[in-house]
């Protein structure tokens, strides 16, 4: 389900794509506030707009339509901020690219698996248990920063 949407992207972009999926897996919540696939859906295309917007220099927050996605966006992008700011622009034009094909795998999971509301969150969540799940200190943007026990880290240049 996701080799398609790795298809036609660099290295870095790939990379990227599978990060996301661990911070998803990171930010999902749990009982009363845990989020499904189309809250998923919602965080991805609204962080996606909001760095298709700053790769064209304008600055506007676009947001999510759900607590539990905006809590997606909100923890994904703190995050992929740190990762970009070295070159601000580039890292935009990245950012929103991998969150689209985020966005798009998302609902092709959901509408394969509709009788499941969570099946990509479980399978982003399987993703993550298999590359590790990003941790306080860790810092992919540079490849410093501690490994988690659970596996190998995701390298970003």
């Amino acid at each position: 389900m996701l080799t398609p949407g790795l298809a036609g992207l660099s290295e870095s972009r790939q990379q990227l794509l599978l990060f996301s999926l661990t911070l998803i897996d990171r930010f999902k919540g749990d009982s009363l506030d845990a989020a499904n696939d189309g809250d998923v859906v919602s965080a991805a295309g609204a962080l996606a707009s909001t760095y298709e917007t700053a790769a064209r220099g304008v600055i506007y927050e676009h947001r999510a339509d759900s607590a539990p996605a905006q809590r997606i966006t909100e923890g994904i992008r703190e995050l992929f901020d740190q990762l970009g700011r070295g070159r601000p622009s580039g890292f935009a034009a990245d950012a929103a690219v991998v969150l689209r094909r985020v966005e798009e795998r998302a609902r092709a999971v959901h509408q394969l698996a509709a009788s499941n509301p969570r099946a990509f969150l479980e399978l982003a969540g399987r993703v993550a248990r298999r590359l590790g799940t990003p941790t306080a200190g860790t810092r992919p943007a540079d490849g410093q920063g501690s490994a988690p026990a659970a596996g190998p880290l995701i390298i970003l240049p």
